[in-house]
């Protein structure tokens, strides 16, 4: 989790050591650096970036480097556009779509060269952010589903081989 809880972040506005305000960016950033640092095999990210970051680029590429997996949702954009997510299109970074029940790509899953799985991502049971005074407990579609799945594949390959 890098993001603080929304009570939290609206108590305070987060600073880093310096001062400087944690941006998005740095969020990510330094929660992949924190992964890589606390012996993390996988590291899921259900998440989208619209914008090439050098900072995130070299990030993954530290996790990679340290034998880390990486995997991202794809973004959910294909029927609007289908804007790139730049962190799922990061080289080496395992990009994952969203398919529904009969194993079609669905109409949201983002799609181009570099989605390289798809994986269930319409209707799954999820947990609900508390903030949103809901069941705890709801379905949930997006390629933010279907990343866990295959996180979890790679984490079953990675302990067995």
């Amino acid at each position: 989790k890098i993001f603080p809880d929304f009570s939290d972040y609206f108590k305070a506005l987060k600073k880093n050591e310096d001062g400087s305000e944690v941006t998005v960016v740095s969020a990510i950033a330094d929660g992949i650096a924190w992964s890589v640092e606390h012996h993390a095999d996988v590291i899921n990210m259900s998440l989208a970036v619209w914008a090439p970051s050098a900072t995130i680029e070299r990030a993954v590429k530290y996790a990679l480097d340290n034998n880390v997996s990486v995997v991202v949702a794809a973004g959910n954009d294909r029927a609007t556009g289908n804007k790139k997510n730049y962190l799922a299109a990061i080289p080496g970074v395992i990009a994952v779509g969203a398919t529904d029940k009969k194993n079609d790509v669905t109409f949201f899953s983002n799609s181009g060269d570099y989605v390289s799985v798809v994986a269930p991502g319409l209707d799954i049971v999820s947990t609900t952010p508390s903030i949103l005074s809901l069941r705890p407990y709801r379905k949930m579609s997006g390629t933010s589903m279907s990343a866990p799945h295959v996180a979890g594949i790679v984490a079953l390959l990675r302990s067995k081989f």
